[in-house]
């Protein structure tokens, strides 16, 4: 995978006597909305133990120091995210949409008929396979996609369809299927079995099964079937694999019924891969005797091809552009016989040097190439597979590669790129070439992608052409398979199955819509160098620089204070009467201020807190409750204390720390300490400590300095663009 560095770097023109930018508030090229976590409105945080009902209800109840109670507005970098190990099975369908399978989830057809407005679904029973199919609109309801579950019954080879108001129990007519290979077909689903391939149709009062006919003996070892996508219906065939022979047969479906293709001529069977082309002819890679590969196209006198858009085609291999005549000349690899005839008939009509770039096309007739490439070695290894058809194969020995040109250079090793309906890939690069099949597993991704992962490494993404980066810390390459991502941009990743057939129990997943599940407290060090730092009237944090202009900290950056409407508070004896309650003007949401004095904190439904030193009390409508700080906990100073948006405690009542505190409501412990952070905390009282209108915790000190703590544990992405290079770490 390819990802690009920008940096822009700004410099600042200062003008004697004029208004300045300062230098710590760069112009950013894009605005980007902060990510902050929901709101609670004031409620301190509970642990009651509820029955989730989404995906971060679950992640809550696993972790119940998350600071999030809902998504990010803004997804976090994948280095940032959150890394949570999930026991329940999981099962992440073609859709990209997420089953999790669990007890004491909602009765299924409850969950099914949300799940054209979910993409996280949390069931009681485990899918196989999720299909997808249409509903067509009814006197109600507009059409729509639904989905079908299939979940296998244990010990036998029944399975359940599972839809939004029926249930359908069936016997397999062959067995063996091949659920992790399935795939939807319109508004059917194709699977392969242990002898061919089957494909089932949804009738108004069940499901049909249409099973191939065998293409091998079920008792001789071999490999799965494989079903290729073709522009008229469906081929099955089983593949050679490793020492397996791959079937003799090859079964086509088309209108609704399957035959066997018998003309072994042009379908001689041990296929290592079958290649759907552009005009519904077939590009076949096939094993011989001695263990080569061989290429062969064939078609079923069925080419479907528009000479319009082929002479379009060869006039671009004209084009002074070599990205035209390259898109042009992949293009027209991606056809095969129907592409012929037109070549042929156009060729007097076309340049010389075009000519010779159709005569190199026209080879495809007697010696056909993989695209651009002709086998140097006919020793062809099949070392991946994607769901959607698509393969990657090596070969050592390499391949000569022909460009739109004419120019040939040879390239070995040589890893091949197959994906449907693309033309056939080359991957480049000295990443490439270092990797060996004996040793990765590779994993298809995107468009064109591939993750490499070994047991030593973990799962690693590709840089550019010369580099290849961890996915997962040292901690947790254990986690070496690759599962998929979903449409939230969450990865997942399994333990790898034994030998011995069992399962892992552990799913690991990369969330950026969520900030790290641990504590963790980014703070900005922020000086204002030659000024002084306080507040204005809405509590926003800001400072004063050297020539006098007051800047204000906003939710997304710096911005000057307009001097007739508000004012800027720096004065440390004004800071510290500032009331214990936001001001009328600022959002119901944002959590009380605090003075420090005996009154502590001061919550919107009315609860207070006191003391802070030794111990805690709060006072509610409920009643009264002390709390004896734990001895490590008991502070030196007068202590500051305010609520974040999610309703966690922050405690400063020791120079270099501030704790984070959660209420246990009927507890014998009525609270817990969840963190204490130290990174960047001032280690001097503070003339003030708050939270601003973003939700992040403002201790001001020493007249020019302030600490800017990001509660949510990420800083967001419009501010981290404004700090200071060094200043932009994650905290703790």
């Amino acid at each position: 995978m390819r990802k690009c560095s920008v940096a822009v770097v700004m410099g600042f023109l200062v003008i004697a006597g004029c208004k300045r930018v300062p230098a710590v508030a760069p112009v950013k090229t894009q605005a980007t909305p902060p990510t902050m976590p929901a709101t609670t409105k004031g409620a301190i945080a509970t642990s009651r133990p509820v029955t989730p009902k989404t995906f971060i209800e679950l992640v809550k109840r696993s972790y119940p120091n998350l600071s999030a109670t809902q998504p990010l507005d803004t997804p976090l970098d994948r280095k940032d995210a959150a890394r949570i190990l999930l026991r329940d099975p999981i099962y992440l369908d073609h859709s990209q949409h997420l089953w999790i399978t669990r007890p004491d989830a909602d009765p299924t057809e409850t969950v099914l008929l949300r799940a054209g407005t979910e993409t996280d679904h949390l069931i009681r029973e485990r899918p196989a396979y999720v299909h997808w199919r249409y509903e067509p609109p009814g006197r109600r309801q507009p059409g729509r996609s639904t989905p079908v579950l299939v979940c296998p019954v244990a010990g036998g080879n029944q399975f359940e369809m599972i839809e939004e108001r029926r249930r359908t129990l069936m016997t397999g007519l062959r067995g063996g299927y091949r659920w992790s290979d399935a795939f939807s077909w319109g508004d059917n689903f194709v699977v392969g079995n242990s002898t061919g391939a089957s494909v089932f149709e949804r009738t108004p009062t069940g499901w049909i099964e249409h099973p191939s006919p065998e293409l091998i003996d079920a008792k001789i070892p071999h490999g799965p079937t494989r079903v290729a996508v073709e522009l008229a219906g469906l081929l099955a065939y089983v593949p050679a694999d490793g020492e397996h022979r791959g079937s003799k047969g090859t079964a086509r479906f088309v209108d609704g019924k399957w035959s066997l293709l018998e003309d072994r001529t042009r379908w001689p069977g041990n296929f290592l891969h079958l290649i759907p082309l552009a005009d519904s002819s077939v590009l076949q890679i096939i094993v011989t005797d001695d263990g080569d590969a061989r290429l062969a196209i064939t078609d079923f006198n069925t080419t479907q091809i528009d000479p319009r858009q082929v002479i379009q085609l060869l006039e671009q291999l004209n084009s002074p552009s070599i990205e035209l005549r390259t898109a042009a000349f992949h293009q027209l690899s991606t056809y095969g016989t129907g592409l012929w005839p037109i070549l042929e008939t156009q060729m007097k009509n076309q340049p010389t040097s075009v000519q010779e770039k159709m005569a190199e096309l026209l080879k495809n007739k007697t010696d056909p190439t993989l695209g651009e490439m002709t086998l140097v070695d006919t020793q062809l290894k099949l070392v991946a597979r994607d769901p959607d058809g698509g393969v990657l194969l090596f070969s050592k020995g390499g391949v000569s590669v022909k460009n739109v040109d004419l120019d040939e250079t040879l390239a070995a090793p040589a890893w091949i790129n197959v994906r449907p309906g693309q033309p056939i890939r080359l991957m480049l690069g000295q990443a490439w070439e270092d990797l060996t099949p004996s040793r990765n597993r590779f994993y298809a991704i995107g468009d064109g992608d591939w993750i490499v992962s070994d047991e030593e490494n973990g799962p690693r993404e590709f840089i550019g052409t010369f580099d290849l980066s961890p996915i997962l810390r040292k901690s947790e390459v254990k986690y070496s398979e690759f599962v998929g991502i979903d449409r939230h941009g969450r990865w997942f990743f399994r333990e790898r199955v034994g030998t011995d057939g069992g399962e892992p129990l552990e799913t690991l997943i990369l969330d950026p819509t969520l900030p790290p599940v641990s504590p963790r407290l980014p703070v900005w060090e922020f000086r204002a160098d030659g000024g002084t730092v306080g507040c204005d009237d809405q509590d926003w944090p800001a400072y004063k620089d050297r020539a006098g202009n007051v800047w204000i900290i906003g939710e997304n950056g710096f911005q000057l204070l307009d001097e007739k409407k508000n004012h800027f508070i720096d004065n440390p004896a004004d800071l510290a009467k500032r009331p214990s309650r936001s001001p009328a003007t600022t959002r119901v949401a944002t959590p009380a201020l605090i003075r420090p004095d005996p009154l502590l904190l001061t919550l919107t439904d009315g609860t207070r807190f006191y003391g802070g030193k030794t111990s805690l009390r709060r006072v509610a409508a409920s009643g009264a409750i002390d709390w004896p700080l734990p001895p490590e906990a008991q502070g030196s100073f007068s202590p500051w204390l305010v609520t974040d948006s999610d309703g966690h405690l922050f405690l400063f009542n020791e120079p270099g720390r501030l704790l984070r505190i959660r209420s246990i409501p009927g507890a014998a412990e009525p609270f817990t300490i969840e963190a204490a952070f130290a990174h960047k905390i001032p280690k001097v009282e503070p003339s003030r400590v708050w939270v601003d209108l973003a939700g992040r915790i403002i201790i001001a000190h020493d007249g020019n300095q302030m600490a800017i703590c990001f509660p949510a544990g990420v800083v967001p992405l419009a501010i981290a663009e404004k700090m200071p290079v060094g200043e932009q770490d994650q905290g703790d």
